[in-house]
């Protein structure tokens, strides 16, 4: 740009027009032509023209919208051509112009005829070829539900696909060349020789040179999935000597004629380096910048942990308060059909964490959710949470010392640091890691002291000690003494995250609205309406009910979250407070509960003053901004859903979840929205990993081949995530 600055003839380029960007707080008229103006986008915006753009490139003079830079350049060159510019270039600028600007200009203006689109684009060279097939292949192999040997059909395919678009360019490249008897030239024998497209594929033919191809676009080390042996079990089995069939199996059968056949099974699980992978996140300068000018709210606002008294109170985040903040997700699932042969063997159980400190628009990702350990259930339960979260607790331990991790990036070094702050989970999942008794057992609430036969009688809390680590510990030392601390306080054992310096639960105490709200007092509270509807006032039929919420009209983002019309007189007369519904399904149908079944609610006002009180406890809850009067006015709904729950089914024994939302509005002031802690997301995270499972019927090791896919495809989210640094807005 700086030749288009010189003076030329006593005359500066200042003067000339030319043409305007079109990305938004731009606006610029970029003096030149086409050739200004791409290296504008360029240099300016970091657009890159040789790709499908992800916003359309717009023509300041007509307004014409182009998915790819060739298109427009091509438009511009043909419908706006430098004579209609009121440049009055002289020779003396033409010899500046390039060569490459010249030829694609008078290509353009003189109509040659040639109808082959192709022929006018930009061109590309052999790097940008490859990069694009191995783009191709790498997102495909990052789908989980995609198996490897249809992937390895792909890349088979193609390349036969190539070689015969190869083919029949030489064939009709040689008869021209035949014609015209131009086979002779040097020239043209070199031009053939540079024709030849090598295998594009090269880069990533398997799993192993894929991770070796994202290493060297990133430019930096990359984690993979470690194998780590708990344990291994020895099993004798007796084959019989002779494998046929008749007279002769039966005499061997007969003689105990036998071989002694030894396998060694291992108990194994796989562990992503949490460390490795922070290392890969923040050697990307635009997450540095996100972490280290982390916004704060507004005064009386929360919306971020940092607003909670937790964080005004820890220890470490107070000596570094733009350290990483992270959570763990304990989640598990069934990756073998629920009804068959395998059901149970293939449970697996997923630790995956996330990263608090970005932008909760970034969050909201589910590539922003990284997989760190899985493990099968059974080999969990074998040797418990202290052996398994060894390997993970030791990069922890690490990550918050006082020194920290260095990483070398283009700008220095930068000091990584990191806290544990939340564990998430269901409720068994976390009453297991931190050692405590079973959802069903008396003492069963990880927050305060409430026992089942208050919850039984009607006291859903409120008024009970609340659990601290100084309580925690004297259980813990009375189970020494003899005494049945698991009874008395609900304790077992001690927290296996323990270990690290700055967690201890009851400082970190977190509900998650998802399993309380959406999948335990929804759906009772639905199906005890609807089953005093239909069989004690006898207002409406099950038939009606499905009916009602069929032809109810839904909007088009809820279509995906329709209600099922799957209620029967033994689903609603079950003892079960299931609806059969996901969390999804549940929520929508409460929000739509009060115009579907308006009817019903006519009949009994206290019915619609339950729905009305929970409506706002689930809007509040999963909402990620609040006011100090939004708290207030989320322990009042929750008070009053408790007296009318009492007063609408006094026979019925209220769930745990009952009485978890009476600490939202405390869990709340301490590490900020509620809405945050919901395992939603988490859940979602896996759905295609069940997937690969079933679709490729490998069962064989398999936290192994599920880790190495998953692993790939959060490398490469890593890698092409721009945290909306930068981003042009394009004016509509």
């Amino acid at each position: 740009m700086e030749r288009l600055q010189r003076k030329l003839d006593g005359r500066s380029f200042e003067k000339l027009t030319g043409l305007t960007c079109h990305v938004q707080n731009c606006g610029m008229l970029v003096k030149g032509y086409i050739d200004e103006l791409k290296h504008h986008f360029v240099t300016s915006h970091g657009l890159r023209t040789g790709l499908q753009a992800e916003y359309p490139f717009k023509c300041s003079l007509c307004g014409s919208l182009y998915s790819y830079f060739s298109s427009f350049k091509l438009h511009i060159l043909s419908k706006h051509p430098i004579s209609s510019f009121d440049l009055q270039i002289d020779d003396e600028y033409s010899m500046i112009m390039s060569t490459e600007h010249q030829q694609s200009t008078n290509e353009c203006i003189n109509e040659l005829g040639i109808e082959n689109p192709y022929f006018h684009k930009e061109s590309v060279s052999l790097r940008d070829f490859t990069n694009a097939v191995s783009t191709i292949i790498t997102n495909l192999r990052c789908d989980v539900s995609l198996p490897e040997a249809k992937l390895k059909l792909f890349i088979d395919g193609y390349v036969l696909m190539l070689e015969w678009a190869q083919l029949y360019t030489m064939s009709k490249l040689k008869l021209y060349l035949t014609t015209k008897n131009l086979l002779q030239c040097k020239d043209t024998v070199r031009f053939i020789n540079e024709l030849q497209i090598p295998d594009l594929t090269q880069d990533v033919k398997c799993p192993e040179d894929n991770i070796a191809y994202l290493s060297g676009k990133i430019g930096c080390s990359v984690p993979e999935p470690v194998e780590i042996v708990l344990g291994k079990e020895k099993k004798i089995k007796y084959v019989p000597i002779c494998r046929s069939r008749g007279r002769k199996f039966q005499r061997t059968f007969q003689k105990n004629e036998f071989i002694r056949k030894i396998k060694i099974r291992k108990d194994v699980f796989h562990y992503i380096s949490v460390l490795e992978t922070l290392k890969l996140i923040m050697f990307n300068s635009k997450a540095r910048l996100m972490v280290e000018n982390e916004s704060t709210s507004v005064e009386n606002t929360l919306e971020t942990f940092k607003d909670g008294t937790h964080f005004q109170c820890h220890s470490f985040l107070q000596l570094h308060p733009h350290c990483l903040r992270l959570s763990i997700h304990i989640d598990e699932g069934e990756y073998a059909n629920p009804l068959g042969s395998r059901k149970g063997k293939n449970k697996m159980t997923n630790i995956c964490f996330k990263i608090g400190n970005f932008d909760p628009r970034i969050n909201s990702s589910l590539d922003r959710i990284y997989l760190a350990l899985m493990v099968k259930s059974y080999v969990l339960k074998k040797y418990g949470y202290k052996k398994v979260l060894q390997p993970l607790i030791e990069d922890f331990s690490q990550l918050e010392s006082d020194e920290g991790i260095p990483i070398k990036t283009e700008s220095g070094v930068w000091i990584m640091r990191a806290v544990l702050v939340h564990v998430l989970g269901d409720t068994l999942a976390l009453h297991d890691i931190y050692g405590m008794s079973g959802p069903s057992a008396n003492m069963f609430c990880r927050i305060c002291e409430i026992s089942r036969n208050n919850l039984i009688s009607g006291n859903f809390g409120g008024n009970f000690y609340i659990r601290t680590v100084e309580s925690v510990q004297n259980a813990l030392i009375s189970s020494k003494d003899g005494q049945q601390s698991s009874v008395l306080y609900g304790i077992k054992t001690s927290c296996a995250l323990h270990l690290l310096k700055y967690f201890r639960w009851p400082n970190s105490q977190t509900l998650d609205p998802m399993h309380d709200i959406l999948e335990g007092i929804v759906p009772m509270i639905i199906k005890k309406i609807l089953w005093e509807a239909v069989y004690r006032s006898k207002i409406i039929t099950e038939h009606e009910v499905n009916q009602l919420i069929d032809n109810f009209e839904y909007g088009e983002a809820e279509m995906r979250d329709k209600p099922s019309t799957n209620f029967t007189k033994l689903s609603l007369k079950s003892k079960t407070n299931n609806l059969s519904q996901s969390a999804a399904q549940c929520w929508l149908l409460l929000r739509s509960f009060p115009f579907i079944f308006h009817e019903i609610l006519k009949h009994n006002e206290n019915h619609r003053e339950i729905i009305a009180a929970l409506l706002n406890i689930t809007y509040i809850s999963f909402s990620h901004k609040l006011s100090s009067e939004m708290i207030t006015c989320l322990s009042d709904s929750v008070t009053k859903f408790h007296k009318l729950f009492r007063i609408c089914f006094p026979t019925t024994n209220a769930i745990n979840k009952i009485h978890h939302i009476i600490h939202y509005a405390q869990v709340c002031r301490e590490n900020g929205p509620i809405a945050h802690f919901s395992c939603m997301m988490f859940e979602a995270k896996f759905k295609k990993s069940n997937a690969q499972s079933r679709t490729c019927n490998n069962f064989k090791n398999l936290s192994l081949s599920l880790t190495k896919r998953l692993n790939l495809k959060q490398i490469n989210s890593i890698s092409k995530h721009s945290y909306f640094a930068d981003r042009p807005v394009i004016f509509n």
